[in-house]
């Protein structure tokens, strides 16, 4: 029963002091720890950066003045998602409760784009 006991006591030890590997710290909730989160996502995870010569710190350094914590959600969703349309990638979508952005590859298509033929070929329903 002694043993038993240490091992459990030792076990509730291990799981005290491994608090931050199975819970995540709670993130602020204001515009510019969004922005950040957001950036940084990107930052980690998009990989065609350099295939669309796309310089995402220089993104940054252009689009984060314009951040604020006095700014209201809709401008917020307004300007992030213009700079997600920079990358000009019609699977990245930004959603959110009052919007949802994506980027339309028709919006600067091509002369010979036909948004008919597409839709009646490829995008039905």
């Amino acid at each position: 029963m002694h043993k038993k006991f240490l091992y459990v006591l030792v076990g509730f030890a291990v799981l005290i002091g491994c608090e931050e590997a199975f819970f995540e710290e709670d993130q602020p909730n204001d515009p510019v720890a969004n922005f950040e989160y957001l950036w940084q996502n990107f930052e980690e995870r998009y990989a065609l950066f350099d295939f669309k010569g796309i310089n995402w710190n220089q993104v940054y350094t252009d689009y984060r003045p314009r951040i604020s914590d006095q700014m209201s959600g809709d401008q917020l969703f307004e300007i992030m998602s213009e700079m997600l349309n920079l990358l000009k990638d019609g699977h990245t979508n930004l959603r959110s409760p009052i919007d949802i952005s994506r980027y339309g590859p028709y919006l600067e298509a091509p002369p010979n784009y036909d948004a008919e033929l597409m839709e009646r070929n490829y995008l039905r329903n």
